[in-house]
């Protein structure tokens, strides 16, 4: 599950910094889990969008179960736009 949210994450971490939907698909995602999340905790993911090239972005992110600089697990990875802009 946590894989899954972060995927999603650093996805809309595409589109925020894009500033609109662009359709694209996973290429490669990483995640290092750090630790177990503690019982009864939600899970948090935060994702950002480092760089964007014509073809490709960019991401990394962590997760973490209330204090972010205590994370269960970083992720990078890329996206691959699935329709390419000239």
């Amino acid at each position: 599950p946590i894989l899954a949210m972060m995927d999603m994450a650093t996805s809309l971490g595409v589109w925020l910094k894009l500033g609109a939907f662009r359709a694209h698909a996973t290429l490669d995602l990483r995640i290092d889990y750090l630790r177990p999340a503690r019982p009864g905790n939600t899970v948090f993911g935060r994702g950002e969008c480092y760089r964007i090239t014509r073809a490709i972005s960019f991401v990394r992110g962590q997760a973490h179960d209330g204090d972010p600089a205590d994370p269960l697990a970083h992720v990078a990875g890329t996206f691959m736009f699935t329709e390419v802009q000239p």
